[in-house]
């Protein structure tokens, strides 16, 4: 399924008049291909379920509605690793275009270059999958999706605020990074990935 929505993607593009850049297309691809995956994966089964049951069939996007909103943390969270995945992604395909432009090749250094380039790709490209891996996993609810997000977003967070502080002239704050750290930090959303349990009020019981 995920390479027939690859494939399917990649076609659009191809086949679109407008050209778009690089970042706008992981963005579109990321999110696409995560979205079929929600409603193969998770939708269509809760859909078939409740036909199974002998209810009524539901409208699939109130379905949609309705899972996104049961855990609107996860989802928040969900959406900004998704997010940093395009990101690295479409640093990954241009770092990939540029060491194999005509001005990489043309430059002195150009095998020495080039080398730096695919290097940084396949770095870009390995950030890439350990964002997927952590919104997979904090869809599921497991604890090291939790600290898996917790150390990709804090480190892109802390070095957009080092470059911050010596370029003071631009924004180059990470404010995706921040707010992932931020709801990650929350203590519900901790909560939910130790597995705690609230406390329960004894007086009221």
């Amino acid at each position: 399924m995920n390479v027939i929505a690859t494939v399917g993607v990649y076609i659009g593009f191809a086949s679109s008049g407008n050209k778009l850049s690089v970042f706008l297309e992981m963005r579109i691809a990321v999110f696409t291909i995560a979205f079929m995956n929600l409603m193969f994966l998770v939708i269509r089964p809760r859909i078939n379920a409740r036909k199974g049951a002998g209810g009524t069939v539901p409208n699939p996007w109130s379905v949609v509605y309705e899972v996104l909103a049961e855990r609107p943390f996860v989802t928040a969270l969900l959406v900004l690793q998704l997010w940093g995945a395009a990101r690295a992604a479409a640093a990954t395909v241009v770092m990939m275009q540029a060491s194999a432009s005509d001005y990489v090749r043309s430059l002195p250094n150009a095998h020495s270059m080039m080398l730096r380039l695919i290097g940084s790709s396949v770095l870009m490209a390995s950030v890439a999958v350990l964002w997927l891996l952590a919104a997979i996993g904090l869809w599921q609810i497991y604890s090291w999706a939790w600290w898996l997000a917790l150390a990709l977003n804090g480190l892109a967070a802390t070095i957009g605020m080092v470059i911050q502080f010596f370029k003071l002239d631009l924004s180059l704050l990470d404010l995706v990074a921040i707010a992932a750290v931020l709801l990650l930090l929350l203590r519900p959303v901790r909560a939910e990935f130790r597995g705690s349990k609230p406390e329960v009020n004894e007086a009221a019981v």
